[in-house]
């Protein structure tokens, strides 16, 4: 699989208005641009039993959240970042969250955004 730049990604994706509905439509429209774009990926990608990111864009790991507490979204990066084949992390979302401090180049694109 052809590596993707964490920027490149971020910028896909900030750049989209997508279907904030459900996270199932969500994760279908980002599948669709992804395709679009020639970006090689892997959906419900299995890190580990309890681990699987949305998408996977190796080494970039892709988690999709419109809704959910801050302190399990962000446990929930924090696994991802964990795994030794994430180089760095999306999380896509409508949360406002920071993820400074993750242990691996994080990015938060704020899908509501390209709505305004």
């Amino acid at each position: 699989m052809k590596s993707v730049a964490l920027a490149d990604l971020a910028r896909l994706l900030e750049g989209e208005r997508f279907p904030l509905t459900t996270e199932k439509t969500l994760q279908s429209a980002i599948a669709a641009a992804l395709t679009a774009a020639g970006i090689p990926f892997v959906r419900e990608h299995r890190f580990s039993p309890e681990d699987v990111v949305d998408f996977w864009c190796a080494p970039v790991a892709i988690e999709v959240k419109i809704q959910g507490p801050k302190r399990a979204i962000y446990r929930q990066c924090e696994r991802y970042c964990r795994h030794a084949d994430v180089e760095a992390l999306i999380l896509a979302t409508t949360v406002p969250l920071n993820l400074d401090r993750l242990v691996k180049p994080a990015a938060v694109v704020n899908l509501g955004r390209a709505w305004l």
